[in-house]
Order: C-alpha cells, then sequence, then structure tokens
C-alpha cells in the first residue's frame, strides 16, 4: 500500500506594500475619501485600480519610468 504525504501548500504571501504619499486639490482628495469608505480596501485600493488603468492605457503605455 503506498503512503501519501501531504505536503502544505506554501500560502499566497501579500504584495509588497510601499508607502507613497502625494498632494491633490482639497475637493478631490474629500471626493476620493468619501468614495473610500464604501470600497474593500479604502483609499489604497482605489488608488492601485487607478494606477494600473492608467499605467495599461494609451497614456501610460508610452512612458517608461
Amino acid at each position: 500500500m503506498p503512503v501519501h504525504t501531504t505536503e502544505a501548500k506554501p500560502k499566497e504571501s501579500a504584495p509588497k506594500l510601499v508607502q507613497l504619499t502625494c498632494k491633490l486639490p482639497a475637493d478631490l482628495g474629500q471626493r476620493l475619501r468619501d468614495r473610500a469608505v464604501t470600497v474593500e480596501g479604502c483609499v489604497s485600493a482605489i488608488l492601485t485600480q487607478a494606477a494600473r488603468q492608467w499605467l495599461e492605457s494609451a497614456a501610460g503605455a508610452g512612458r517608461k519610468v
């Protein structure tokens, strides 16, 4: 009878996060905070999505960082 061993699968680690500071116009910052309370991940999730979309767009594709 074969012996089966169960190896624990490595858990997917959370992505490394870096702190980013930016200045926004007051009205835009307030609108962002107001909307962020309804989104899981809050402001970070919204800015992550916006940055990804911009980088994948034509505007972001032309610039290499």
